[in-house]
């Protein structure tokens, strides 16, 4: 199952590279500044794509063990 989580990513990527496939997926994290502070939060899940998010965890999980 690991395996063609992987497969799913690439394949769902494929042409999209660095910062695009990170935004492009909505893994770049959501950035507060103001003045000198500048907070990171969480991801920002503003792709179009939850299912490559959803693979992406699964495929860590399977690597994981």
């Amino acid at each position: 199952m690991g395996a063609f989580l992987v497969v799913a990513v690439v394949a769902a990527l494929a042409g999209l590279i660095g910062v695009i496939a990170v935004s492009y997926a909505g893994l770049d994290p959501v950035v507060h500044q103001s003045g000198e502070t500048e907070i990171h939060g969480s991801i920002s899940k503003k792709g179009r794509e939850r299912d490559q998010r959803w693979a992406l965890v699964q495929s860590a999980h399977v690597a994981k063990r």
